[in-house]
């Protein structure tokens, strides 16, 4: 999966581009509840010019934007949302692949003790690398469910956060998918 953006105009705002993870070959998106433990995992390519201002990896859509992905500044790192934050540092490089994983596991039930986890990894090339499991502090103790309002949805994508001066590219892939 690909995404392609070239010449932008000028201007000061961003843009998302996205695309969810679904059943039903991309009617709707798949909604992940708290008891739905998951481990999605794909390898990502982000070749951007210029670098700055381009963001892409894993992204999910619950109260605001969650992202675990690289960042203009080589940064690959987990936050938004309800996300666990967690950053392995400046690590990525421009135009190459990486592995990116997330592994939740659901804890005893909403609001009770223990909380669910998730745990990031990376792979650049070198070998995984793991954040370990990180536990949920929100007051549901993992992804929140039962009402609509409270969609968790996993989706991939790129995203400018300015366009800046006129022109530019970035291309996304994404290959090597894996949900269980």
């Amino acid at each position: 999966f690909s995404i392609e953006e070239n010449n932008f105009g000028a201007g000061g705002f961003a843009n998302r581009h996205m695309a969810f993870l679904s059943q039903d070959a991309g009617s709707t998106a798949y909604d992940f509840n708290y008891a739905d433990g998951f481990d999605f995992c794909v390898t990502m390519n982000l070749d951007a010019s210029p670098v700055d201002g381009r963001e892409a990896g894993i992204m999910t859509d619950l109260f605001g934007f969650g992202f675990f992905g690289a960042l203009p500044s080589g940064e690959i790192a987990a936050f938004g949302s309800f996300l666990p934050f967690h950053s392995f540092g400046n690590v990525y490089t421009n135009g190459t692949d990486v592995d990116l994983r997330m592994i939740y596991t659901p804890g005893a039930g909403e609001g009770q003790l223990p909380a669910s986890t998730m745990e990031y990894i990376i792979d650049t090339g070198s070998g995984p690398v793991s954040s370990g499991a990180i536990v949920f502090t929100n007051n549901e103790g993992g992804i929140p469910s039962g009402m609509p309002q409270d969609q968790f949805l996993a989706l991939i994508g790129v995203g400018i956060k300015s366009a800046g001066a006129a022109g530019g590219s970035s291309t996304v892939t994404f290959t090597n998918f894996k949900v269980m």
